[in-house]
């Protein structure tokens, strides 16, 4: 039995059969898909949407929904292995359950869990029994997400992940993320090396395609028209830069050929180098939190 709703918080369905949960109090708004429990928006009082959702997405039952907030799992990217599995891992187009829901002066949490025996049982070559995925959601003047993965098999579990935040930036040309001097990064788009790149640059601009996973040790923040979101990171030591830009736009599903144009994703994550191994009876958390500030004059720092 799900949990009663708060004041302020309500269920709706959208036309292709997804169900959505309507948040709205005093210190923000927000939207969240129980399918995939993917945020999809998260508007915190006085300002604009820091999710973007493409307007091309049709919100389909079993088909992952492009922007917002999707979470990748148990493997970032295409499965590491044989077969003909999906890209992300399977939870995106699951329905998660809806355990709890709680109400304070400063905002609403939501705690969902993968029902993992039904999400993994089309796949035979998955080796994921015992394993239990639980994501937190706090919603208030900042937006913070956590993601448990609890291994009670009786054999390691490897597996890496992403929290694949879509951000609306309004133009692509103002977007910068910013605190990228140093850091190293493999460049998914380069052939592979064995040791990482180096940003020179503090700032990254995105003029071209872009997907990178960088390996940050202090927080990373994007600018652009609509503000600036800071991103602080726990149990992360990986964050994913992507923008399909205008070739690779025009082949993705659930994508408008502009929408790169208005959108930006920064990623915390476990993933490339950054991927993990729990033995039997460990958990790992990977949390983040999303914080606004007004927008600033744009400098003009080209890539790095």
């Amino acid at each position: 039995m799900e949990p009663s709703l708060p004041e302020g918080v309500s269920y709706r369905d959208s036309a292709a059969g997804i169900r959505l949960i309507d948040i709205d109090h005093p210190a923000f708004k927000a939207c969240i898909s129980k399918q995939g429990a993917q945020v999809l928006s998260f508007a915190p009082s006085g300002h604009g949407d820091l999710l973007w959702v493409s307007e091309s997405e049709p919100y389909k039952k079993g088909s992952a929904i492009r922007g917002g907030i999707p979470v990748c799992w148990p493997w970032f990217g295409a499965y590491p292995g044989s077969g003909q599995l999906p890209a992300h891992g399977v939870v995106r187009t699951q329905d998660w359950d809806l355990i709890s829901v709680s109400r304070k002066v400063e905002g609403i949490t939501f705690v969902f869990q993968l029902p993992t025996a039904e999400a993994f049982s089309p796949y035979a070559e998955l080796k994921a029994e015992g394993v239990e995925l639980q994501l937190q959601v706090d919603l208030g003047a900042r937006l913070k997400l956590r993601l448990t993965t609890v291994n009670n098999s009786a054999v390691p579990f490897v597996f890496s992940q992403a929290l694949h935040t879509y951000f609306e930036v309004g133009d692509i040309a103002t977007a910068r993320v910013v605190g990228l001097t140093g850091v190293q990064f493999d460049d998914s788009l380069q052939p592979k090396a064995d040791s990482p790149q180096k940003a020179v640059l503090d700032q990254l601009a995105i003029d071209r395609e872009v997907d990178r996973i960088y390996y940050p040790r202090a927080p990373l923040t994007v600018e652009s028209i609509q503000g600036r979101v800071h991103i602080a990171t726990q149990g992360s030591g990986s964050a994913v830069v992507w923008n399909p830009w205008a070739d690779k736009a025009r082949g993705l599903s659930h994508f408008g050929p502009e929408d790169y144009l208005r959108m930006l994703c920064v990623e915390t994550a476990n993933c490339g180098r950054d991927s993990r191994t729990l033995a039997p009876g460990e958990s790992h958390s990977l949390s983040v939190t999303y914080s606004v500030a007004p927008p600033v004059a744009v400098s003009g720092a080209g890539k790095s």
